[in-house]
């Protein structure tokens, strides 16, 4: 009985050994964060209660807007979107933007609004 009692024991202590000195998985360094921005992929106009405008975060003016906006898209392969973030107030000039962006090709509109407030 004591025999079998040593032998059992070597081998659970082999099998521990066997198992702690295995084939140990490669250590990856981990890579160091980085900044990433999403391309541009289409126009983006922000017009604010003033009727002022910026498309692509540059600023513009209804004057040149069709220009612009016809180079912008030029430069993103000919985006046929545009996301136009407008004040409510503003409606009748982004009424004008949608007719302008239509006539230079683009025909995906986005019209981005924010949910009004509880005082609203």
């Amino acid at each position: 009985m004591k025999g079998i009692l040593v032998f059992m024991a070597a081998i659970l202590l082999m099998s521990f050994y066997i198992v702690s000195c295995g084939p140990k998985p490669p250590k990856v360094e981990p890579m160091p964060p980085t900044k990433t921005e999403l391309p541009e992929q289409y126009l983006n106009l922000t017009v604010d209660e003033n009727g002022e405008m910026e498309l692509n975060h540059k600023p513009v003016t209804f004057a040149n807007l069709k220009k612009v906006m016809a180079k912008e898209r030029a430069r993103l392969n000919d985006t046929t979107m545009i996301i136009i973030h407008a004040d409510e107030k503003a409606f009748d000039q982004v009424v004008k933007v949608m007719d302008m962006a239509k006539q230079i090709g683009v025909i995906d509109l986005v019209v981005a609004t924010e949910k009004p407030s509880q005082g609203k």
